[in-house]
């Protein structure tokens, strides 16, 4: 998309290192290579938005490395830890707004909504268009747990998004 000059964005509420949003992004052995998808995720001029969980794969790393601090000195990001005060006019930002996984949506509240509308807000009006990607990710984890109500809760948020 990027290669077609367009703006381009994913939301999740899962880790922004996670399979899924990192198949956008990154090339790795193991989808379990967080701190290296981290990098990958630095270093990328691909995407101009990222909001999800996972900031610990940035600060808490094997090799000590803060990746927040470099992905904002030597990468030219603007990296939030909440969804508060964004600058939407911003063209490449990450919000990292949980060290692991975002909670469950009936403890997050409307934080995948809340994304989705920044997101957008950034997104739109990109002169040659976009593409974002959005993922209820924690849908997959209650099914995972065979906890209906927590898939229901999750399928609402999304469908709130």
């Amino acid at each position: 998309m990027k290669e077609q000059g367009k703006e381009t964005g994913i939301v999740v509420s899962c880790y922004v290192t996670h399979a899924t949003p990192a198949t956008f992004y990154a090339k790795v052995p193991k989808r379990s290579h967080y701190e290296d998808i981290a990098m990958q995720l630095a270093e990328t001029d691909n995407v101009n938005l990222i909001i999800g969980g996972g900031r610990k794969h940035f600060t808490q790393r094997k090799d000590s490395l803060d990746l927040v601090q470099e992905m904002v000195e030597k990468y030219g990001w603007t990296v939030y830890d909440t969804l508060a005060d964004i600058d939407t006019t911003c063209k490449k930002y990450a919000v990292l707004a949980n060290d692991d996984h975002m909670p469950k949506a009936a403890e997050r509240g409307d934080f995948l909504p809340r994304a989705v509308e920044t997101a957008l807000q950034t997104l739109d009006g990109a002169e040659n268009g976009f593409f974002l990607m959005v993922e209820g990710s924690q849908i997959d984890f209650a099914c995972h747990g065979n906890d209906s109500t927590w898939m229901m809760d999750e399928m609402m948020d999304f469908d709130a998004a």
